[in-house]
């Protein structure tokens, strides 16, 4: 409670105060100011003092912050405005003067926590008080020099913030101006912002508190004021907030809230209403520009900020356009031009679909509002169409440009007339661009008449160049004379204009390249050198080999056909180039396609492909997917893989580059008639060549068009329609194309000339196709002689023209004269080209062929093991189709000559080899089929080794490799018909049959019907036939091979003889034996006129001997077993086909029953096959049963019964069951002869186990069997058994032969005779079986002889056992009759006599009535 006077003095005196004392000081402070109306300055030297006492560290605020607080309450409490002004006033006052610093930090610290306002509160200080103050601060500070002691003043984080508070407000106050009458009065903050960044760098440098970043504190504590309340504002701070806020945040660098506020629909909104449509979306527009643009962000952050900001503008302007309609045209056009401003900074920052998007809105609008030929919507449109070229869109583009331009042109607007030349200029670019050259040089030109008939200068475009685009629109479509004419007009303009040497040299390239297309290649050249020349005027000395001289330098030695050089400069340019850091550019690609053509031309085709394919990347990416550059790449590579052979990837080029040409160029032109050339070319090629023929016509019609009915170039085409009609085995068109292509020839040239020398050589080919070899060899030498004149006779045309005369003579048959010009051929080859040449591999190979034609496989060996030798002299990638295709053929022959197994070796040699081409040659002529053809090989000769089933699998696989081609290809017949031949060789001949006849069909489809092959497929299947017991069908196929092979080759050939031979096989078969024999003499006789001593010819003596057996004519059967036997043994035939004819000649003397004979047969043939075959060898095993059985019915049945054994031992080492049953059978039969029953019993036995276990229990040999037990069960009397095993045999041979045969008639008879034995129970039995041995014998006109009427007899003695003696008696009238002729007189007197006794005694026991009485007396008289 001290006075005021007493708390001044104690202030003056700067004694210290306890702490107690300061307080009451303090509070009477405070109530002094709520009190008076104003304050000396003593207050804050009070004020001073105090917190001098309190303070322990500079910088502490906290006494400042009790002061500030008690001050804020008073000043809440009264309302004065006044206060806050005298307050300042005095506050700053020039008293002040020489005060300490740290007085003046006092009084900025207090002031600004008292009058700042705070943003939890609602209290605000009016913006006219702070930005005084604010003033008088900075000057206060300036004034007495207190900038350099500044580092006293604590600049803390807190600090920063009030001062940046205080900044916004006074931004605030100077944006509204207004208020205060001097425009001085205060700058901005960021206007001064500099200036106080001094300040702050001075004090950062005195403290080391501040952090660099202060500034950025500073904005931020700004936008911390302003951003929550913008929208909540006075209107005289909205107008600063709404223009400046942003700006503030990017100063702070909160991106996030920028990008937030430019995007949010109430700020934007605000600001439009504020300040105006087009002003606000112009800040708008700056604002996201400075952010996106200001900011290391890529292309997609940068695209995601101005979608999200411009999209909400566009949002608004749909709205407001909406809105507005066209009631305001003000408004609308506003947002018209905010809609360019926002595209335009959409392309700016490369977001050129919103730009377009925002612009085609812009269109909508201007043509809604202005129509659609304002100038305002060409000018828009002109943008887009910029816009889409931007993108590579040149579709769109045009379109847009074409739309700009017909506004352009109308007449509506005189103001459209200035931007025409621009428009076209920009149209015809993307015309180009879309390959419609034709449109874009339409546009040139009516630029070039614009620029033409105006009477003033054109901006930005020059006559030059547009000739330059009009020659360069005449050279995209090929039309090189008219492009000519533009570049040379174009040289007339440059010169004046002062064009520099490389543009001169750039135009006289490009006539260049048109002489050169045009094949002027002296004109080219000369352009060439032009442009070299001049490259070189303007070009340091070190600089002279630059890039496109050394391409100009390529062209020319290209040229010149010095591939070397041309490739040595294409390749330095190529360098050059891709140093430059260009190595996707047009000028590269065009250098890649350059070399890729010089590979080409040295053969060197995977080389030209890598660089085709990279120029193709290249142009694609650039130029578009249908520029005429791509075309003509695409048409490099089709060319390319055509000679590489690999023909679908290349028609697939060549129809891409054939789409491009025929939509750039005319249907007709001659680029597009090239491209179908080359693809009818593939199609031929590949064997296509019905396509192949088409398109070839359609060239011949386009060239005529082009060039008349006379053109050299038409010659050509003619004869690639030749070539195809011959491939599809229509020689007489083919000459007929070949006489016109010599017509146009002889038109051309006066003399006879290598091209009419071609001409010739093709139609003497066609003449060979057509079977007219004298024609033929006729025009072949006519070719001969032109290639000698105008050739040296060793050129190796002469070769090739020997070689198709060697041809002709072997189709003709003339072997010999073919040989000599093989021959021939082979030495000129050996001389010219030394080795390692493949030409001489071929000529061996036909060599080869034709000794196979005159049946000489150790020559045709000799010669293809040659061929082979010398492709194999050199190690060459592209020789290993011919060596594939020479082992293919070396393996067959090996085959033919039975050298199987080294057929097998080389097959597969080829077969691995063909894997091989694919690995070193990628895509080469890797047909499928081509393997296909060697699996052939090889499962043939799989076959003929006896490997059916893995012969089965390597058909089985080429039949699935050819159906992919055709169900009716010509090597699947091959195939099947080698299957068949395997079925057959087997045993399966159903099968067989299944793959004979599928064989024939193709055949058939294939060839006519008079054909070799139906011929032998018909052979084939007819033995098929005869093997499953279809005969009739055996003797039709056989019936037909013959009607064909007597066309063929004329009725006594040999192979007529086959069919002969196999037709008397299959009837003596049959049992038809005078047939047999007739046709196995036929073939007899053909075969020896033909053949003279042959193995066939005896063939046909054996059969023959086998056919006179069967038919009892044994005397004729031994003639042509010993013709046979003599004809083998002066052959030296096989010694086993000599032992089997000595043993057919055992059985004729067996039938004959002369056994002595017959056993030395068997012995001779026995010994042969012993001395050439193994002891235990099945064949000895055959020998010994046979000489066994004749021993033994020769009487010697010891010796029989040991070489029966001996046979039984050999046959069971070979594990034959049937044969070991066969022997046991027979050794039954010995002893069975000897009445030895028992073992006869069980040799049978035996031999039936074994039958029943190897055949089956249904077999025919078992019912032989059961049989044979039956009969000596008889013999045995056991006549029960004996009826059992009858009745098996009955039943077996009634299943296998059917109810009418011989034997089962004789199994009914044993079975009767049986039932006979064992009484008259088994009568009814008896008579059973009894009539049907009689039904089949009648059925078979069996009815004489002694057998039959034993049969009646025994049927006879049962009816008389019965008592039925008439019909006993009928019964031996019937028998006595069966051995009784015509005449009367006895066949079997033996027979007859016994009958006879028999029905003496059936009359005698005959009861005797009256009138038998009578009859016997009167018989007996």
């Amino acid at each position: 409670y001290l006075e005021k006077q007493e708390a001044m003095e104690l202030v003056k005196s700067g004694n210290d105060c306890e702490p107690n004392v300061a307080d009451r000081i303090l509070g009477r402070i405070i109530e002094s100011i709520g009190d008076n109306t104003f304050y000396h300055p003593l207050t804050l030297v009070t004020i001073s003092g105090y917190l001098r006492l309190q303070l322990a560290v500079p910088g502490d605020s906290f006494k400042a912050d009790i002061f500030s607080q008690e001050v804020k309450k008073i000043v809440e409490q009264n309302k004065q405005k006044e206060r806050y002004y005298k307050l300042t006033e005095y506050m700053f006052s020039y008293d002040l003067k020489g005060i300490p610093a740290k007085l003046i930090k006092i009084c900025m610290i207090s002031f600004f926590q008292i009058f700042c306002p705070d943003k939890n509160s609602n209290h605000k200080i009016p913006f006219s008080f702070v930005a005084v103050v604010w003033k008088k601060i900075i000057d206060l500070c300036s004034e007495y020099e207190l900038l350099p002691e500044y580092g006293s003043v604590p600049c803390d984080d807190h600090t920063i913030s009030l001062i940046g508070s205080l900044l916004a407000d006074c931004c605030f106050v100077q944006y509204n101006r207004d208020q205060f009458h001097s425009d001085s009065f205060f700058k901005p903050y960021h206007h001064i912002h500099h200036d106080y960044a001094a300040v702050a760098a001075t004090e950062l440098e005195a403290t080391g508190i501040l952090t660099e970043d202060w500034l950025k504190k500073l904005n931020n504590s700004i936008v911390e004021y302003c951003y929550p309340n913008f929208d909540t504002c006075d209107t005289h701070e909205s107008a600063y907030l709404y223009e400046m806020l942003p700006m503030h945040m990017f100063e702070a660098g909160q991106y996030d809230s920028l990008q937030e506020i430019l995007a949010n629909e109430k700020f934007l909104h605000g600001r439009l209403a504020t300040v105006g449509l087009l002003s606000g979306i112009k800040m708008h527009i700056r604002d996201c520009e400075n952010l996106v643009g200001n900011l290391d962000f890529d292309d997609s952050i940068t695209g995601a900020l101005t979608l999200s900001i411009y999209e909400e503008i566009i949002s608004y302007l749909r709205e407001k356009a909406v809105a507005v309609g066209e009631e305001n045209e003000l408004v609308l056009f506003d947002v018209i031009r905010s809609l360019h401003d926002i595209g335009f900074s959409y392309s700016m920052y490369h977001q050129l679909e919103q730009a377009i998007n925002t612009y085609q809105f812009a269109k909508m609008l201007l043509q809604s509002a202005l129509g659609t030929t304002h100038e305002f919507v060409a000018a828009t449109l002109y943008i887009l169409g910029v816009l889409f070229q931007f993108k590579d869109e040149h579709a769109s583009a045009v379109d847009a440009l074409k739309e700009a331009l017909q506004i352009r042109l109308s007449d509506e607007d005189e103001s459209h007339k200035d931007f025409i030349p621009s428009t076209r200029l920009k149209l015809g670019h993307s015309y180009l661009k879309t390959s419609n050259v034709r449109d874009a040089l339409t546009c040139f030109c009516n630029l070039l008449q614009d620029i033409k008939e105006s009477n003033s200068p054109i901006l930005f475009i020059e006559q030059d160049e547009i000739l330059h685009k009009i020659g360069d629109a005449h050279y995209n479509l090929c039309e090189y004379s008219n492009a000519i004419v533009q570049y040379q007009s174009a040289l007339v303009s440059m010169r004046p204009l002062g064009r520099s040497s490389q543009e001169l040299a750039s135009t006289y390239f490009k006539i260049g390249e048109c002489h050169r297309e045009l094949e002027n290649n002296s004109e080219a050249i000369d352009n060439y050198n032009e442009s070299i020349a001049l490259r070189r005027e303007s070009t340091s000395m070190e600089d002279e080999y630059f890039s496109d001289n050394l391409v100009t330098e390529g062209n020319i030695a290209a040229i010149k056909d010095d591939t070397s050089n041309a490739l040595l400069f294409y390749t330095k340019a190529l360098e050059i180039q891709r140093s430059k850091g260009e190595s996707n550019g047009i000028q590269v690609a065009s250098i890649l396609d350059r070399i890729g053509v010089i590979y080409m031309k040295k053969d060197q085709y995977q080389d030209a492909l890598t660089y085709f394919q990279e120029s193709l990347e290249i142009n694609t990416i650039k130029l578009g997917e249908e520029h005429r550059e791509v075309a003509s790449t695409l048409f490099n590579v089709g060319h390319c893989m055509i000679l590489m052979e690999e023909y679908q990837s290349g028609l697939e080029y060549l129809k891409g580059a054939l789409k491009i040409r025929k939509r750039i160029l005319k249907d007709g032109h001659i680029c597009v008639a090239d491209t179908m050339h080359y693809i009818a070319t593939i199609h031929e090629k590949m064997g296509d060549f019905q396509d192949a023929f088409k398109i070839y016509k359609k060239e011949y019609t386009f060239r005529i068009n082009v060039y008349g009915h006379d053109d050299i170039r038409l010659s050509t085409v003619l004869r690639s329609q030749a070539r195809v009609c011959l491939n599809r085995d229509d020689p007489r068109k083919a000459i007929k194309f070949l006489n016109e292509s010599e017509r146009i020839n002889r038109l051309t040239n006066n003399s006879e000339s290598l091209d009419l020398a071609d001409i010739w050589y093709q139609t003497a080919v066609a003449y060979e196709h057509l079977g007219d070899y004298d024609t033929a060899l006729k025009v072949i030498n006519n070719c001969m002689r032109v290639r000698v004149q105008k050739l040296d006779y060793e050129h190796p045309m002469t070769a090739e023209t020997l070689q198709k005369l060697g041809d002709i003579y072997a189709a003709k048959g003339e072997y010999s004269e073919a040989s000599k010009n093989y021959e021939e051929v082979l030495s000129l080859r050996k001389f010219n080209m030394k080795q390692n040449n493949q030409d001489i591999s071929c000529t061996l190979e036909k060599l080869g062929d034709l000794d196979r034609l005159r049946k000489q496989p150790s020559n045709a060996l000799k010669r293809f093991e040659e061929a082979l030798h010398w492709l194999e002299l050199v190690e060459d990638d592209s020789l290993i189709t011919a060596k594939i295709s020479v082992l293919h053929k070396l393996g067959k022959i090996k085959a033919e000559s039975g050298r199987l197994d080294e057929a097998l070796e080389t097959l597969e040699k080829t077969l691995i080899l063909k894997k091989e081409e694919n690995e070193k040659i990628p895509n080469a002529n890797n047909d499928e089929q081509e393997f296909a053809d060697i699996l052939l090989s090889i499962g043939v000769v799989n076959g003929l080794s006896g490997n059916h089933d893995v012969a089965f699998q390597y058909l089985t696989e080429v039949i699935e490799v050819y159906k992919k081609v055709s169900n009716d290809h010509e090597k699947i017949g091959e195939a099947y018909q080698n299957m068949g031949t395997f079925y057959a060789s087997v045993g399966n001949c159903v099968k067989a049959i299944d793959c004979f006849e599928e064989a024939l069909r193709i055949r058939q489809l294939e060839h006519t019907f008079f054909d070799e092959d139906v011929a032998s497929i018909l052979f084939n299947l007819a033995y098929s036939y005869s093997v499953v017991g279809s005969n009739v069908k055996a003797i039709e196929c056989l019936q037909n091979c013959g009607e064909i092979r007597t066309k063929l080759f004329g009725e006594h050939d040999e192979k007529v003889a086959d069919v002969l031979y196999s037709l008397g096989k299959i009837f003596m078969e049959m049992g038809e034996k005078d047939s047999a024999m007739d046709h196995f003499l036929d073939a007899y006789e053909m075969r020896k006129h033909a053949l003279g001593v042959h193995e066939k010819v005896a063939m046909n003596l054996y059969w023959l001997g086998n056919l006179a057996d069967e038919m009892r004519k044994y005397e004729k059967a031994l003639e042509y077993f010993e013709e046979c036997l003599l004809m083998r043994k002066s052959l030296k035939s096989d010694q086993l086909i000599v032992a089997e004819t000595i043993r057919s000649m055992g059985y004729v003397y067996n039938s004959r029953r002369k056994y002595e004979e017959a056993m030395e047969c068997f012995e001779d043939c026995l010994k042969i096959q012993q001395s050439v075959l193994p002891d235990d060898d099945q064949r000895v095993g055959d020998s010994l049963n046979i000489l066994g059985v004749v021993k033994t019915k020769a009487g010697y049945s010891q010796e029989g019964i040991r070489t029966l054994w001996e046979a039984l031992r050999v046959r069971k080492l070979n594990d034959d069951l049937e044969k070991v049953s066969d022997t046991l059978n027979n050794i039954g039969n010995v002893h069975k002869e000897r009445e030895e029953y028992d073992l006869a019993l069980n040799c049978y036995q035996e031999s039936l186990m074994f039958r029943k276990k190897h055949l089956g229990g249904s077999h025919i040999k078992v019912a032989d069997s059961n049989f044979n037990i039956g009969i000596v069960y008889d013999k045995m009397g056991n006549q029960e058994q004996a009826l059992e095993c009858y009745k098996v045999a009955l039943f077996i041979r009634t299943l296998k032969y059917g109810k009418d045969h011989d034997f089962v008639a004789i199994a009914h008879y044993k079975i009767a005779f049986t039932c006979f034995s064992i009484g008259p129970n088994k009568d009814e039995e008896l008579f059973e079986n009894m009539d049907q041995f009689i039904r089949i014998k009648r059925l078979k006109s069996s009815t004489k002889g002694a057998a039959y009427a034993l049969a009646l007899d025994l049927v006879a003695q049962a009816q008389r056992r019965k008592g039925n003696y008439k019909i006993a008696l009928k019964t031996l009238g019937e028998a006595l009759a069966a051995v009784t002729n015509d005449l009367g007189v006895p066949t079997d007197k033996a027979t007859y006599a016994s009958i006879s006794r028999r029905i003496q005694e059936v009359e005698d026991e005959e009861p005797r009535t009256p009138w038998r009485k009578l009859k016997f007396s009167i018989k007996g008289s």
